[in-house]
């Protein structure tokens, strides 16, 4: 589906969640045809725990987003994703003050919005 939809300059957008929309329910009607969960059918559960990471923290500037990630990260959460939701200068700023808030054993992803 992908390759049919690349050749007509379509890569990118609601695209991709149409066919990854369409990739989730065939997993779940063979799953269903199997009885078993789509995780087996995949090589089965590979952790008990699933972790979790705050996505996007708010704020009207990059200081409020850098002051969020700071209260929760207070509250326990140890992992982030960053959007590049500016120029790649603003995105490095902020990555850059959310490392220097944070601890050294927080996770830091970000997102470039399929920018490159």
């Amino acid at each position: 589906m992908y390759a049919a939809m690349r050749v007509r300059g379509h890569t990118t957008s609601f695209m991709l969640d149409a066919i990854a929309g369409i990739d989730t329910a065939l997993w779940d009607i063979k799953g269903k045809a199997f009885n078993t969960r789509v995780c087996d059918l995949l090589g089965g559960p590979f952790s008990d725990k699933l972790p979790a990471y705050i996505r996007a923290c708010s704020g009207a500037n990059p200081d409020e987003r850098i002051a969020q990630s700071a209260e929760y990260r207070q509250r326990g959460f140890n992992a982030f994703k960053l959007f590049m939701d500016g120029e790649p200068d603003e995105t490095l700023w902020l990555l850059d003050g959310v490392r220097e808030r944070l601890d050294a054993n927080t996770r830091i992803f970000v997102d470039a919005l399929w920018r490159f």
